[in-house]
């Protein structure tokens, strides 16, 4: 395996990471307004 590799499967992972997260956190904003309403 060669460093470019590596690098490139790397990248693959951070970006699949950051969309999983930003996902979750538009799930949440979805979501906050009812919570914010149920006080």
């Amino acid at each position: 395996m060669t460093p470019v590799n590596i690098r490139d499967n790397y990248m693959e992972v951070v970006a699949y990471d950051r969309n999983k997260l930003n996902s979750n956190v538009i799930n949440y904003v979805r979501m906050a307004p009812f919570d914010i309403s149920n006080d």
